[in-house]
């Protein structure tokens, strides 16, 4: 007697179940992988945003850090440095809430750096009574896109900077 050699209908079956479950198993991963990397997107933007803040700020404080120029806060967002001698001189750092852009200029160059997920940026400044120097703070407010109960999605980042005069 032959036996013939082949697949029974309940072997094939068994075989399409486990190939169905691997496949949703492959695609419930690539999902939760897809939120994770837009996590992390949204997450170095804001970094970048930070680094670009920074810089923006301790470029103009350190430029106008002299005895030429004063440093003072006008309204929430805006830091000018006005010319000793002539008033009518002076050079800002100021937010943009609308472009999502921080600026500030140098008497021969004009930079802008444009700011992802900030929700507002406030600028204060004090007076050391240690040292006498100037302490300016810029706080920037940010807000990511929720994308996960979890995932923290608002706060703060603070930036001080100290003058040397």
């Amino acid at each position: 007697m032959k036996r013939k050699r082949g697949v029974t209908l309940a072997e094939m079956i068994i075989v399409m179940a486990i190939v169905t479950i691997m496949t949703l198993m492959v695609i419930s991963f690539t999902v939760i992988c897809n939120g994770w990397v837009h996590i992390g997107i949204e997450r170095y933007r804001l970094t970048q945003s930070e680094r670009s803040l920074s810089a923006a700020l301790r470029d103009f404080v350190s430029y106008y850090d002299n005895e030429n120029y004063d440093i003072a806060v006008v309204g929430e967002n805006t830091l000018r440095a006005s010319d000793k001698n002539d008033a009518a001189i002076y050079y800002d750092f100021v937010y943009d809430k609308e472009k999502e852009t921080v600026s500030y200029e140098l008497p021969d160059k004009k930079t802008e750096y444009p700011l992802e997920y900030v929700s507002e940026l406030r600028i204060m400044i004090r007076k050391s009574e240690k040292t006498g120097r100037t302490i300016i703070n810029c706080c920037m407010l940010y807000s990511l896109p929720a994308t996960n109960a979890s995932v923290l999605s608002n706060g703060t980042y603070n930036i001080i900077v100290t003058t040397q005069t």
